[in-house]
């Protein structure tokens, strides 16, 4: 039985592994909004580490944050810029896949369970490319394991090495995770050990990092992120707050899918509590119950944009709901069952998120490939994505594309994440930009008077906009097909 049970939770990890690869294998241009500009980022790297007295830019290195920016730096040597990204967010997602298995062994979970709990990894960090948050939930559940485990016995210069190991992880991995850990300590403590003392052993293990945060944070808060003020936006009530819950828990494709995979795991959910209705209190890992309940809570507190977060607080949903759906007893059916119920779900799911990322790609990016092989190296230019929404995919997937000109071609952008101070390179001077802001955002509000500051302006519209665009006397055309056209500037 035992045997029988674990080659059953290696041929699950295999098989997910396996469809979660599918959709980014299938695709050159993923509908991940923030991907370009992350690719730029390690461009940029490249360059001021090659030139870094000349450059107008500088490195960050010790902040937090900046390990996925290891995994697309390593992507950036082994592939070519479209391709980096895209395989670093692969890699990122098989590591939540690989940590949700890698718990559900350790706490004698069902594989069933681990199964549906990996559905979670298409969520809304993934498609707004969040490299640094995704990459954070997966050493979230390594630091869950370590806290939840007995403290190593007479060692403890080891059990001080591991929990600084882990609290680096962390901190490097996103600075909200880390603080989220932090929180998770001491919750644990009182709680399962009904003690505070726990909590600060470990908490004086991982001082050293504390106060590197502190640090961090005394010359963070003096930037113009810290000093925007937080919006709150609170969770809307009825049918609408059950539309959040799972925009939040899953939040990419349009259409009812991610509503019948969210039923499916509530229904799924359901049975597993009323038919163990008698054993279910002895059932439940509560542990993991309270991880993901704390999660699913802050997100409910929190607000909607803090500082230039967004999503501060639905992003916590996904990591939250997958903790949730690992607490929960299996449902009494054969383990063969339950193991091909939950991949035909998750199958499903993988099916139709590869169709709708190939069907943005063959006709949301259409010219693009054309536009960016005509752009001279090393010019400037503005992006237009003038197509707000997509067919398919939820949020902006086309709004930071024109980012590649820079990934690719090495040129300077209207917008760039070298002007926030929480990315890995930055602008030496950020002073405020002389043209419009929020173009990409809005490109509607571009001014004439804006032209004289870029040679090129990369498109995304519609037939009858570039029509209207030809016609002006400001544009020179320099791809004539597709979706996304390249204009040289006249000035």
């Amino acid at each position: 039985m035992g045997s029988s049970f674990e080659s059953t939770r290696l041929v699950s990890l295999i098989v997910c592994v396996i469809l979660v690869s599918i959709p980014f294998l299938a695709v050159e241009f993923a509908p991940i909004t923030d991907l370009p500009q992350q690719v730029s980022q390690i461009r940029l790297l490249c360059e001021t580490i090659g030139d870094p007295h000349t450059s107008l830019y500088q490195v960050q290195w010790f902040k937090p944050n900046n390990l996925g920016y290891v995994i697309l730096g390593l992507c950036w040597v082994m592939f070519d810029p479209l391709t980096a990204g895209r395989m670093a967010m692969l890699i990122i997602a098989l590591f939540w896949v690989v940590s949700v298995h890698f718990i559900a062994w350790r706490r004698s979970r069902s594989p069933d369970l681990a199964v549906l709990a990996s559905l979670f990894v298409f969520n809304q960090s993934l498609y707004w490319g969040f490299y640094s948050f995704m990459l954070g939930a997966p050493a979230f559940l390594m630091w869950f394991q370590k806290t939840t485990s007995e403290p190593m016995q007479n060692s403890s210069a080891r059990e001080a090495a591991a929990c600084i190991g882990y609290a680096l992880l962390l901190y490097s991995c996103h600075i909200l995770w880390f603080l989220f850990g932090l929180a998770w300590l001491v919750l644990h403590s009182l709680v399962f050990r009904h003690s505070f003392k726990p909590a600060v052993s470990k908490l004086i293990y991982v001082s050293p990092v504390i106060v590197l945060t502190v640090c961090w944070y005394l010359g963070f808060s003096g930037t113009k992120m810290a000093e925007q003020s937080a919006l709150r936006m609170d969770p809307a009530e009825g049918s609408l707050f059950m539309a959040w819950v799972i925009e939040s828990a899953f939040g990419g494709l349009k259409g009812p899918i991610e509503y019948g995979i969210f039923g499916a795991i509530t229904v799924w959910a359901g049975a597993a509590i009323l038919l163990n209705l008698n054993t279910v209190r002895t059932q439940i890992d509560w542990e993991l119950f309270s991880a993901g309940g704390l999660l699913v809570i802050a997100a409910f507190l929190l607000p909607d944009v803090f500082m230039t977060t967004v999503l501060f607080n639905s992003r916590w949903i996904p990591t939250g709901l997958l903790l949730l759906v690992l607490s929960i007893p299996s449902i009494p059916l054969r383990l063969r069952v339950r193991q091909t119920s939950a991949m035909v779900v998750f199958a499903g799911l993988c099916a139709v998120t590869t169709m709708s990322w190939i069907d943005f790609d063959r006709k949301e990016t259409s010219g693009l490939v054309q536009a960016l092989e005509a752009l001279p190296g090393s010019t400037r230019v503005v992006g237009l994505a003038t197509v707000q929404s997509s067919p398919v995919i939820k949020g902006l997937p086309s709004l930071q594309i024109f980012a590649y000109s820079q990934a690719l071609k090495g040129c300077s952008l209207s917008s760039s994440f070298a002007d926030f101070s929480s990315s890995l390179v930055t602008f030496k001077d950020r002073s405020e930009k002389p043209w419009t802001r929020y173009i990409e955002w809005f490109p509607e509000r571009l001014k004439v008077s804006d032209l004289q500051y870029f040679d090129y302006a990369l498109v995304d519209g519609f037939d009858n906009l570039h029509d209207q665009i030809r016609s002006q006397e400001h544009f020179k055309p320099m791809n004539k097909d597709g979706r996304w056209r390249l204009y040289k500037i006249i000035h």
